[in-house]
């Protein structure tokens, strides 16, 4: 069984994904997609971890795109179709 205590609330706090973020050893990172359309990895901050997801602290800003499908195949300059997510 487990549980979550809330212990912290922010609401200006930037939360990505889980499946947007890539574990290698210690680091935490993500890819974003440039104005070109290419992917670039970014070396991340994490913060509180939610039931929604993981706030950033450091690495992306607010309104990056994001990639959350198909991340563990890039690398930096790759070029990326970007498909609009559904509600």
């Amino acid at each position: 069984m487990s549980a979550w205590l809330v212990t912290e609330e922010k609401d200006e706090a930037l939360v990505l994904p889980r499946n947007a973020l890539l574990f290698r050893g210690n680091a935490v990172s993500a890819f974003v997609v440039d104005a070109n359309g290419l992917a670039e990895q970014r070396a991340l901050k994490l913060g509180i971890l939610s039931t929604d997801g993981v706030e950033v602290l450091a690495g992306i800003k607010r309104g990056e795109r994001v990639v959350t499908r198909g991340r563990n195949r890039l690398t930096t300059g790759t070029p990326v179709q970007v498909v609009e997510a559904t509600k």
